[in-house]
């Protein structure tokens, strides 16, 4: 494997994001009626518009009522006037407004569509190009609710003790043209756009649950990486080949850790296959832990809805070793594919013929904490006794922080302080390593039916496998550094625009299922302070939300401790990490935020009143 030094060039600089900005006034709009006066007025769903009252005008014919949310598109010349077109179902209103508000495109084009439709499906043939590894027992393993297979796995032991693993990634660059109609409309989009009970995805359906998609049962073109390791983990050597293969089995996380733990009820053909891929597992997680790669255990929040649409649980995600085996089978895989791209050579094992070629790399590097979010982070965990990493430390001081932290009561608002701290990802045609992995050499290759970055990875792969794959030579020559740059930037911005997108729906669907629940008291942590109040988390669906300083009388605000420190009353102080007692007085839907007060602390006490919702200005 090349050495790390070979791989860090610290002048260079990635493509970035350039601080993504959603529109001001974005081109649709969705809003509340709430009906004021004679006209029909509403509240736009923005949390830089909701202060303002819209103007509504409904097409002849359609009957509005306070209370409904509708869609519509703002006038050329008048100012805050929403021409509505269409009522949406209010169980449809988080969703709708964040791709309003971030411009995502939701529906395909006739041409699109049509260029999809008529895309054959694959039927292998001898002589194609591609290896048979159907007779392998691969699975593909996702969560109960995914309707797009990427990636199928496979793996045995080796003789000295090491693992043989394959993986198998849908090779969606056999079905995209470079410069054709399914090409542009993935480079537009970027990436897939997923919420809860809902996905916009990159590609038609007909592409990305069906054709790409590894679905079982099925002979699938792939572009697979084959991985040789030894028995703590490294990578020995790797090959990049086009095969097709026949998934054995469509598996979920939960059979799978079923599975693992003695009560699985998997066919008997895959016991010995599964346990194969979970030894390989716990060698690639030796590895991790051998080089400091940093773990942050945070809870991820499901939010779980009805049929009809509506909240019906919000709860953490269960952590399963499932999860995590997939995880660092696709991180090896990245790893070999970034490998390549560096040395320009698609395979190495001992004894084949290298054949190296220069093509146009992607990367997904990460660079460390810069010295600003050092000192935001440095703020939290001083007073708490804890001393952040020094700049430029290496990973394993974090990851070694990160372990000192779980021990604290509030260890998942900690952790969180620490992802925070993290710089953004991104994707760079210069390799910087992954500064959170502690990998000299990282990319994206495993999920093409999602990440367009990953279809630029899979073409540079292809073009180092030589005359077969003439197509994605050609369209790797004409890649200039320009060019990739440009692409890299869009890249960035795109999955920066999806990733607020998701928040703020998680967030207004957060507010509008805890509505029903103003008045009601919450125990709550403190997530950070700042001079206008204190951001907490309320109990255990973790939703945020701002306790102000106006509602904090007997508190002030000590800029060099990070905290509002108690002036009357007794002692005490609220900084990260801190629990309280809190009532929720405000759930403003239109503005996605949750306002709280501190709940009484003392028997007969007066409580807080919830404030009226102020009305929008008018303007």
């Amino acid at each position: 494997m090349p050495p790390r030094s070979a791989n860090r060039h610290p002048g260079a600089k990635p493509a970035t994001a350039r601080n993504y900005q959603a529109p001001p006034i974005p081109p649709t709009l969705v809003a509340e009626v709430i009906n004021l006066g004679a006209q029909l007025r509403g509240r736009v769903l923005h949390k830089e518009l909701a202060a303002l009252e819209w103007r509504l005008q409904p097409p002849p014919g359609l009957q509005l009522n306070a209370g409904q949310v509708v869609e519509g598109i703002p006038h050329p010349t008048e100012r805050h006037l929403l021409l509505v077109e269409k009522i949406i179902p209010p169980t449809q209103a988080a969703v709708a407004a964040a791709l309003a508000n971030h411009a995502l495109p939701t529906a395909f084009s006739a041409p699109e569509l049509e260029a999809a439709q008529t895309l054959p499906a694959y039927r292998w043939q001898k002589g194609d190009g591609r290896e048979d590894w159907r007779a392998l027992p691969f699975i593909t393993i996702d969560g109960e609710d995914a309707k797009d297979f990427d990636d199928a796995v496979w793996a045995t032991p080796t003789p000295t003790g090491g693992h043989h693993v394959r993986v198998a990634i849908a090779d969606v660059a056999h079905y995209l043209e470079p410069g054709g109609v399914l090409d542009k409309l993935a480079q537009t989009r970027g990436n897939s756009t997923y919420f809860p009970g809902a996905v916009v995805p990159m590609l038609p359906e007909r592409l990305s649950n069906d054709l790409c998609s590894l679905n079982p049962h099925t002979d699938k073109p792939v572009l697979a990486a084959e991985l040789w390791l030894d028995a703590k983990g490294h990578l020995q050597h790797y090959r990049f080949c086009r095969a097709v293969i026949h998934s054995a089995q469509r598996c979920t996380y939960t059979a799978i850790q079923a599975q693992l733990e003695g009560r699985g009820n998997l066919p008997p053909t895959l016991h010995t296959p599964v346990q194969n891929l979970y030894a390989a597992y716990q060698a690639l997680l030796t590895q991790r832990s051998a080089r400091g790669a940093l773990s942050l255990d945070l809870p991820e929040l499901e939010i779980q809805l009805t049929a009809a649409g509506q909240i019906q649980r919000v709860a953490p995600r269960p952590r399963l070793a499932a999860h995590v085996l997939i995880e660092e089978l696709m991180i090896a895989a990245n790893v070999a594919a970034a490998t390549a791209l560096s040395m320009g050579c698609a395979e190495t094992r001992p004894g084949q013929p290298r054949r190296h070629q220069a093509v146009a790399p992607v990367y997904r590097v990460h660079a460390a904490p810069s010295k600003e979010k050092l000192e935001n982070l440095r703020s939290i965990l001083t007073p708490l006794g804890f001393t952040a990493p020094p700049p430029n430390g290496r990973t394993a001081a974090w990851a070694a922080l990160a372990t000192r932290v779980q021990q604290h009561a509030a260890a998942p608002t900690l952790q969180r302080a620490l992802l925070q701290a993290q710089m953004q990802a991104q994707y760079a045609p210069e390799n910087l390593g992954h500064f959170g992995l502690e990998l000299p050499l990282y990319t994206h290759f495993t999920s093409p039916i999602r990440r367009y970055a990953d279809v630029l990875v899979h073409r540079a792969l292809l073009a180092l496998l030589g005359p077969t794959s003439a197509t994605a030579e050609a369209h790797h020559t004409a890649l200039t550094s320009v060019k990739l740059h440009s692409l890299c930037t869009h890249l960035n911005l795109c999955e920066r625009r999806s990733q607020q997108a998701e928040w703020e729906a998680r967030d207004r669907l957060m507010v509008g299922w805890l509505a029903p629940q103003v008045g009601q008291v919450f125990q709550a942590t403190v997530a950070n302070a700042a001079p206008f109040g204190c951001f907490v988390n309320l109990g255990e669906s973790g939703a945020e939300a701002l306790l102000p300083k106006w509602h904090l009388e007997d508190y002030v605000y000590v800029g060099g401790s990070n905290c509002f420190r108690r002036t009357r009353g007794g002692k005490g102080q609220l900084r990260t990490g801190s629990t309280v007692a809190v009532r929720l007085l405000q759930a403003d839907l239109a503005a996605g935020r949750l306002t709280v007060g501190l709940a009484p602390t003392t028997a007969g006490a007066a409580a807080p009143s919830p404030p009226l919702t102020p009305r929008p200005k008018r303007r």
